[in-house]
């Protein structure tokens, strides 16, 4: 094959690719006990190919590399946006600040590691991707290096090596929680219910025994349009109906309300007393279904000026965005593909539907022009030289840290003038999984030679003895602080540790020794800042190692 290979460059390239993530992908998807190698199996198979003397065009598969990458991190970007700048807001502040010091408690190990010349700055990015199974952070450190014109491929051999440490890592920190949280004491009192990060979207009925609200519309209660709570069903004498400003409050009256649990908390407080009535059993004439947003002309709008309640009589419940459910703020704009939980009576919610659009056709079509507008213009961002006080050289963000930035922002926009920002969930997926399949390929190709000269080395067993520290002591100091500051239980400290790991085969696992929904919950309150966090800190790493 290698007469063929140089006679034909693209071509020969293009079927190693090909050849590389079929068979990489095969062998990712092989699962012992539920963990997997996932795409870090097509690195393992493209070094294996490149040691064994297969030799590919450099340039194409630097190409196919910086393609990947740039797919693959604009994609991230899309997919966490929205879950991201919610962690910032409101979602589990206590959580995001744990997650957010595994992450850089890590990366300042690596960076006291790699300044004390106990590993090199090669090296040491790919034992830190390593050792948090965190690929991205593997493809950014590349990144940063490539745009200081150091030659990356050591950090493939790195990754290699400590990425099964660090799974099995992982795995002994979320076992070891468990026991943590039945012996250690917290600062916080225990609670009855399971811990939820604060944004959490719950319900509740409440019964109204306070004087003080009876007989008042419930637009004049402003406190209520201030706690961001929604009114969803209300019931007087068995008529169950859904409640407007004009509804004015008796005593004895139950309504359901949706919110954060804080604020329902408050809102019980306000109206009367918490009550063991279902609302949701009463449907009455009102029933519930959830339409997707596909109409363009809606993007962009919030719930305030959709004004669904005086046009139909319905109410928005929840708003499901990228996986992230939240409660139907007044304030809360709606984007393309948010899926709206409606409720109210049967023969309005038809026109509720045609309003918002709810068309699969429309869902799975992809919005091409803003995404290449969007990588243009990161790839453009990444490559201005950024003057920092301290740092003799500027810093660029590159072609990692420039097209996530853009990608963030567009999830945040929803749509620039006509055209919508969003990208369905199965395009987003099958571009993200094919870019970071290329980028593993490629760099597997590229690197086989480093991988076989650094297993000959002598420094492997200081790889590996770094990656063991960098996995264990975070995660470990995260689940103590965990319990001691956040009461957290066995299962939520699990779901946490998983999502600052930003790993899903973890989550998986702690779903499995729990049997409840509590891990799910923890790690999707810290996974969109912890990843966000690891890319961005081997920019930082990479700066500072540098001087």
């Amino acid at each position: 094959m290698g007469p063929w290979l140089a006679e034909h460059p693209s071509a020969g390239a293009i079927v190693l690719l090909a050849i590389c993530i079929a068979a990489g992908l095969a062998i990712g998807h092989a699962r012992v006990r539920g963990i997997g190698l996932g795409v870090a199996g097509v690195l393992l198979v493209g070094l294996g190919l490149s040691a064994s003397g297969v030799i590919v065009d450099a340039n194409v598969l630097k190409f196919a590399r910086d393609l990947g990458l740039v797919l693959f991190v604009f994609c991230v970007g899309l997919q966490i946006g929205p879950g991201f700048f919610v962690s910032l807001k409101r979602a589990g502040l206590g959580l995001n600040i744990i997650a957010a010091g595994i992450v850089l408690m890590g990366a300042g190990m690596m960076l006291a590691m790699i300044k004390l010349g106990v590993l090199g700055l090669q090296d040491g990015l790919g034992v830190l991707a390593g050792a948090t199974t965190n690929t991205p952070s593997l493809a950014a450190g590349q990144a940063a290096m490539a745009e200081r014109g150091i030659e990356p491929g050591a950090s493939t051999a790195g990754y290699a090596l400590a990425y099964p440490l660090g799974v099995l890592g992982t795995i002994g920190i979320m076992i070891t929680s468990t026991r943590l949280a039945r012996v250690l004491p917290s600062f916080k009192p225990p609670t009855s219910q399971a811990p939820l990060p604060a944004d959490t979207v719950v319900h509740a009925t409440i019964e109204v025994s306070n004087p003080g609200v009876a007989g008042v519309d419930l637009r004049k209660l402003g406190i209520i349009h201030s706690l961001g709570v929604v009114l969803t069903r209300h019931l007087r004498h068995q008529d169950v109906s859904v409640p407007t400003g004009e509804t004015r409050l008796q005593l004895g009256d139950l309504v359901l309300a949706v919110g954060g649990r804080a604020e329902i908390d408050q809102l019980v407080i306000l109206l009367g007393r918490a009550s063991e009535t279902d609302l949701r059993m009463h449907a009455g004439q009102v029933a519930a279904q959830k339409f997707v947003v596909t109409r363009t002309e809606v993007v962009g709008q919030s719930m305030l000026e959709l004004d669904l309640a005086r046009r139909f009589g319905v109410q928005v419940s929840r708003v499901e965005r990228a996986g992230v459910e939240m409660a139907a703020r007044a304030e809360m704009t709606v984007q393309f593909g948010d899926v709206l939980t409606a409720v109210g009576p049967e023969d309005a919610l038809p026109r509720v539907r045609a309003l918002v659009g709810n068309s699969q056709r429309a869902l799975n079509q992809p919005h091409l022009i803003p995404m290449f507008l969007g990588i243009c213009c990161g790839v453009l961002i990444g490559s201005v030289p950024i003057p920092l006080p301290g740092l003799s050289t500027p810093i660029k963000l590159g072609l990692a840290a420039g097209p996530m930035l853009v990608a963030l922002l567009f999830a945040r926009l929803g749509r620039l003038g006509p055209m919508i920002c969003s990208m369905p969930a199965p395009a987003n997926t099958a571009l993200r999984e094919t870019g970071i399949a290329l980028f593993m390929a490629s760099v597997g190709l590229l690197s086989g030679g480093v991988m076989l000269e650094a297993i000959g080395g002598t420094a492997v067993l200081t790889w590996l003895a770094c990656a063991l520290a960098i996995v264990l002591l975070p995660l470990l100091v995260g689940a103590i602080v965990a319990r001691v500051w956040l009461n957290l239980d066995g299962p939520s400290t699990m779901g946490l540790l998983a999502g600052s790991m930003t790993d899903p085969p973890a989550l998986s696992l702690a779903g499995e020794l729990s049997r409840n929904d509590a891990p799910a919950l923890t790690y999707t309150a810290v996974y969109p800042l912890a990843m966000v966090l690891r890319i961005a800190a081997m920019q930082v790493i990479v700066t500072l190692a540098m001087g």
